[in-house]
């Protein structure tokens, strides 16, 4: 899972809602009329909170696209900036490949040529509705039963 700002503003509203249940009691009798506030307090935490957590965690995931590579935008066998990938049922997609967002163990953007040239299978990892690449891996060809 990705820490994202969501994540951890969602889990410190937790928190303060957290603290508010725990220790609501004690802010309520110092200050008699102000009770509402704390109750209206501990309900807007906690749900800004659910919310955030589960927007970071949900919406956020990342979708894996496979296909055959059909064109690469590159400067050089090593610079690329963008590749146009088909998937199984005959959508093409194009994505970007921005400098420090791919994976460390992610094979690098000039393997790419490879796999246009022996029309071989990539999969690419990318966030939900995404057109920057985060992951490229060689699809793993399923065995024959």
């Amino acid at each position: 899972m990705t820490v994202t700002p969501g994540l951890v503003t969602g889990l410190l509203l937790l928190a303060a809602a957290a603290g508010l249940i725990l220790f609501g009691r004690r802010l309520a009798g110092r200050w008699p009329r102000e009770q509402w506030l704390v109750s209206l307090g501990r309900v807007l935490a906690a749900v800004a909170g659910v919310f955030l957590v589960a927007t970071a965690t949900v919406l956020a995931r990342a979708d894996v696209t496979c296909g055959i590579v059909v064109a690469i935008d590159q400067a050089s066998l090593t610079d690329v900036h963008a590749f146009t990938l088909r998937t199984s049922d005959g959508v093409t997609v194009r994505y970007t490949i921005e400098p420090g967002r791919l994976a460390p163990d992610s094979f690098g953007p000039g393997h790419l040529r490879e796999h246009l040239a022996f029309a071989s299978p990539v999969c690419v990892t990318h966030s939900s509705g995404g057109i920057v690449a985060l992951d490229l891996r060689d699809q793993l060809a399923s065995p024959s039963p």
